[in-house]
């Protein structure tokens, strides 16, 4: 009887290393009269999965206009800041007439990058609130 007990035992297994634990051992097939019923799906399932679907990707484009709304607010009062910046610089910004431009050879680059020139009937209106300023 011993000798049936082994023999059976090296029928399913095929490998078995020193330690015992075999590798390979062989399998059964499977019946193909079990099918998985699951996969199916009645068409209430479906139906409501759409639904939430639905919801789910209306409440996500909800958020990204949100979103999109608070980028466009922080740009625009950005852009209102540069421009406000750039109108407070330009008239705090000292004003004077180049009667000789041979003056302007002599400064250094960065002073040159600066120098802006401006339409006479401008500067006169610029001037003319700077004197009323001071006044």
């Amino acid at each position: 009887m011993g000798d049936t007990i082994e023999s059976k035992e090296k029928e399913f297994v095929t490998g078995m290393p020193k330690s015992g634990c075999s590798w390979k051992k062989l399998s059964k097939k499977s019946s193909g009269t079990s099918k998985d019923k699951g996969l199916h799906k009645s068409w209430k399932e479906k139906a409501k999965i759409k639904q939430l679907n639905d919801k789910r990707k209306e409440k996500i484009k909800m958020y990204e206009q949100k979103e999109e709304k608070v980028r466009q607010d922080i740009f625009k009062s950005i852009k209102e800041r540069k421009k406000q910046k750039e109108f407070n610089q330009f008239n705090t910004q000292r004003m004077e007439i180049i009667k000789d431009s041979r003056k302007i050879k002599k400064w250094n680059k960065k002073a040159r990058e600066q120098l802006v020139k401006v339409p006479a009937e401008v500067f006169e209106k610029l001037v003319h609130k700077h004197t009323l300023k001071r006044l």
